[in-house]
């Protein structure tokens, strides 16, 4: 096999590497079906707003109660200049 024949090779078999790849990333995506409307399941002060579904699942984020208003969650430390301990 010449020199050339084979990195004529070579590069077919990387692009196809890539071909695959981009294949099998594509397929685990996963698509969120969204509501018309969100729905807000929840306590006293604290919810979920579900959004749409995902694979059948539920999905949506973290909500709280704030002068009537909902408001969505950030999770993570109050102060984040101080060492978790």
């Amino acid at each position: 096999m010449s020199i050339r024949s084979s990195v004529v090779l070579a590069c077919l078999w990387v692009l196809s590497l890539f071909a695959v790849g981009t294949i099998v990333v594509h397929a685990q995506t996963y698509r969120t079906n969204p509501f018309p409307e969100p729905k807000i399941l929840s306590g006293a002060d604290f919810g979920i707003r579900i959004e749409g579904e995902q694979n059948g699942k539920p999905v949506g984020p973290l909500v709280v109660k704030i002068n009537d208003k909902w408001v969505e969650v950030q999770v993570g430390s109050a102060n984040p200049t101080r060492p978790v301990r």
